[in-house]
This record gives C-alpha cells, structure tokens and sequence, in this order.
C-alpha cells in the first residue's frame, strides 16, 4: 500500500473516531434521534476499512490471523481489566468481563473483530463463490432476529441470547464483508460523490424517522447502530469512503486529523475512561454536548501521544495505543 493511500485510511479512521467519541457522549433523548443519525457509521467504517485492507489471498492465513488477533487481544485483556476496577478487582467479575465485554460499552468491538479475522478465509471464499450476495442477507437477518425483538417493550428474551448478540459478528458481517469485495475489486462501485451523498442524505432522513418511532415507544437507546436504517446509511457511508479513497479525493493536509488517525485504536480503547473519570469529578453533566466530546477526544489523544512518547514500543502495542 502506497503511503498516500495509508494517510488516506487514516485520514477515514479520524472520522470514524470522532464520531465513535461523539457516539459515547451524546446524552439520551431527543439528541438519540437528532444527531445519532450524522455518526451513526463509525465502527462500520472502521470494519469496512479493516476488511478493505484485506487482501484475497496469503501465502499463510493462519500467521495473518494470529497478528492481527494478538494485535488486539492484549490490549483488550488489558483494558478490561482497567475497566473492571472497582476497589477490590474481583476475579469472577473479570473472567465475566472478558467473555461477555461488559467492562465497557465499546469493548463489544474487540471480540467482533476477532470472530470476522477468523471467518476471514471462509468470507474470501463466499465472495468468490456463486453464493456471494447471501453475504448481503446476513446482518439483515441478525437484526430482524436479534436485535429488533428487543426493541419491542413487551418482549421478554432471554439473557443469554442477548449477551451473545452483543458481541455476535453478525450484527457488523456486511461492513467487513463489503470492505473486503471492493479491495479485491470482486465487485466496484464507483458512483458520483453528488449522488452518493444524495442517497446518504436519504438515508439519515430515514434514519431520524425510525429514531422518533423508537423515542415514542420509550426505548433508551432509540438511536442505536443496530437498526436497519443504520446499516443503510453506514453503508452508504463506506461506498462514499471508497470512492474518496480510489479517487484519490482525500488529501493528507490537515495534521491533526492525520495525528488523531494514527492513534485512533488507543483513543477508542481509552476514552470511556476520560468519560468516567469526568462524571466522578461531578463536571461532566454540566458541559454541553459536543464540547464534552471535544474535552474527552482531546485528552484521550493526548494520553496516546505522551505515552507513545514515554512508553517502550511492546509496552505501546501492549496497550493498544497505535
């Protein structure tokens, strides 16, 4: 990969940051239905780009996996152990953590990647398999049968069934799965920017309709990723990406953006962490939305840069921090 078109998937990776930031400090209520809909494409991005970057064939899969497993796998035990610190850790509170994600809302995506790099070889062969649009239905199915029956306030599911859905790859199949076709060139689609951004348009529009429709029915979490009409616009959102990218239409000027790309992995690992060290200084509640997700990326950029700064190279891959 040419170093131009690496600042470019970095340059895509800020946003994707920015709006994961802008994600975990939107408050609840209406600002769910008004401004989820605008970030709502984050971790797609991230995994379209994951999959983009994949090539079709290695000369050894099982050495690609293991890198790129191990890559994240410390730093999320790491992670999750920071996470699960109350005053006394408790041992059975961190074997449930690790297996289940729950020491913090974002860690959900580390176990999600890691199942979509082991399927890696089976997903290359069902892309050039005459079987290959079946890869399309899968993470309609997954929401249509997992995640929209609790959106219903009635429903009564079982626990075990949404814990497993929480950290399931088939919520997030069709991102890494479309990464994956169009950097292989299995299938192109080369649209212009006017009519993309129309359609994405379109799509956010949709998005805040089912948004209001969740809100009525008094669901907390009524701007979820994991609706329909996000995977639309997410979609959308990663063919627009792709198109900047063979186009050559992302330019490596702006620095910092550039900077927040390169440690965008230790900023998502870390930023909850600035979110909860603010709510227990009691000031976090009292700032504004927006400007507390500037506060929070600033200062998680900030860790990552002084501990890359001060920190042994393994100690920083340890982490996660780039």
């Amino acid at each position: 990969m040419s170093q131009s078109k690496r600042q470019d998937i970095q340059l895509l990776r800020a946003i994707a940051i920015i709006a994961v930031v802008l994600i975990h400090t939107c408050p609840n209520g209406m600002y769910q239905v008004w401004c989820r809909p605008f970030i709502n494409f984050a971790v797609a991005l991230f995994l379209f780009l994951s999959g983009y970057l994949t090539k079709e064939k290695y000369d050894h899969w099982h050495t690609v996996m293991w890198r790129r497993i191990s890559r994240v796998l410390i730093p999320y035990l790491l992670w999750t152990i920071i996470y699960s610190m109350p005053p006394v850790l408790s041992p059975t509170l961190l074997l449930t953590n690790i297996v289940t994600s729950n020491a913090a809302a974002h860690l959900y995506f580390i176990p999600v990647y890691i199942q979509l790099v082991l399927l890696t070889p089976l997903i290359v062969k069902l892309a050039r398999s005459r079987y290959k649009h079946l890869g399309w239905l899968i993470t309609p199915l997954s929401y249509l049968l997992f995640n929209y029956p609790q959106y219903c306030p009635s429903a009564h599911i079982n626990g075990y069934v949404i814990m497993a859905n929480d950290i399931s790859c088939l919520n997030w199949f069709t991102f890494y799965y479309l990464g994956i076709v169009m950097g292989n060139g299995i299938i192109k689609c080369e649209r212009s920017h006017y009519i993309t951004s129309a359609v994405l348009l379109f799509s956010i529009m949709l998005q805040l309709i089912e948004g209001y429709v969740f809100y009525r029915q008094g669901l907390s979490n009524c701007g979820t990723q994991l609706k329909l009409t996000s995977l639309f616009t997410s979609t959308v959102t990663c063919i627009l990406a792709y198109n900047l990218m063979i186009n050559r239409d992302l330019k490596a000027t702006n620095k910092l953006l550039l900077t927040i790309g390169n440690y965008s992995f230790g900023i998502y690992l870390s930023h909850i962490l600035f979110i909860r060290l603010a709510k227990c200084m009691g000031v976090y509640d009292s700032i504004p939305y927006v400007i507390n997700s500037a506060i929070v990326l600033a200062l998680s950029a900030v860790f990552c840069i002084a501990c890359d700064k001060v920190l042994a190279p393994k100690i920083v891959k340890w982490i996660g921090i780039k």
